[in-house]
């Protein structure tokens, strides 16, 4: 299991959890607006990584996440750039249509970093273990072995099962890196949750984006999605700016992907549907 692992133990009421802000400033400064009219102070929120990506601001966006004081897990994206890596380490295959770009966009952020933005993400955890009331979690980016490990939805019971092995956890597991938000009861109450993204839209032909929260209610935990919306069309224009962003700027307002590469075909036939998600009750 990849270390260090970063415990934390949150008795409030309400823990918000969110992924891939994406250099996308306005999506990013929007959720801490929607945090804060939720109630939800800092230390009980958690981002599942990916900071840094497609999108027009990747300093600014990152400045404001360390600003926040939130918990925060390393992604492949945080972790390439803190190492001065060549690519975004994402886990794409190599000539794909999401390699090609996320040569271009990986780019444009690492010009974008400063020396103390690289060695802060140089020092997030790769695991978050939270404890909430009753409840355990492993907050991961990909999986606990594999930061850049992609899983979706249709991704099979035997492998979250074996990913969950992985990790010594009373609950499951929240992910993030997929993009895509689900939840899933995999054995007896052992979930496998994506909070989602806010970045960018879920494929589902909305610009939306999506965020977690888990609330104890009545000594139950009550899993829910959320959508975020925010000035879609302002963060759109400033990509549009920069050449080297083109290949996502208009996803943000068709709310479908530039590239399925790396989508299995559940996920790809139901690109441009749009996700409803029913809470989930854990006992």
């Amino acid at each position: 299991m990849l270390s260090p692992i970063k415990e934390i133990n949150i008795l409030t009421d309400k823990v918000l959890i969110f992924g891939g802000p994406y250099s996308n400033l306005e999506a990013t400064l929007a959720m801490q607006l929607q945090a804060g009219e939720l109630g939800i102070e800092p230390n009980s929120v958690i981002c599942t990584g990916d900071s840094v990506a497609y999108c027009a601001n990747p300093s600014e966006t990152v400045d404001v996440l360390i600003n926040w004081g939130i918990h925060w897990v390393k992604g492949n994206c945080e972790d390439a750039l803190a190492e001065n890596s060549d690519d975004c380490g994402c886990g794409f295959n190599e000539n794909s249509l999401c390699s090609i770009y996320a040569n271009q966009w990986f780019d444009f952020a690492s010009e974008s970093m400063t020396e103390s933005q690289r060695h802060f993400m140089g020092n997030l955890p790769k695991l978050i273990k939270l404890r909430f009331h009753d409840y355990e979690f492993m907050i991961v980016h990909g999986t606990a072995s594999s930061m850049n490990e992609f899983v979706f939805p249709s991704t099979s019971k035997a492998d979250k099962e074996r990913y969950l092995s992985e990790c010594n956890v009373a609950t499951g597991i929240i992910g993030g890196h997929s993009g895509i938000p689900f939840g899933q009861e995999i054995s007896s109450k052992k979930y496998w949750l994506n909070a989602g993204v806010i970045g960018m839209p879920a494929n589902d032909g909305t610009s939306r984006g999506w965020f977690l929260v888990l609330s104890y209610i009545n000594e139950r935990l009550e899993v829910r999605w959320e959508r975020l919306d925010y000035n879609v069309q302002k963060s759109e224009q400033k990509m549009h700016k920069q050449e080297r962003l083109w290949a996502y700027a208009d996803s943000l307002i068709s709310g479908v992907w530039p590239s399925f590469d790396i989508l299995p075909d559940a996920e790809r036939l139901r690109a441009g549907v749009p996700i409803e998600i029913e809470p989930i009750w854990i006992s």
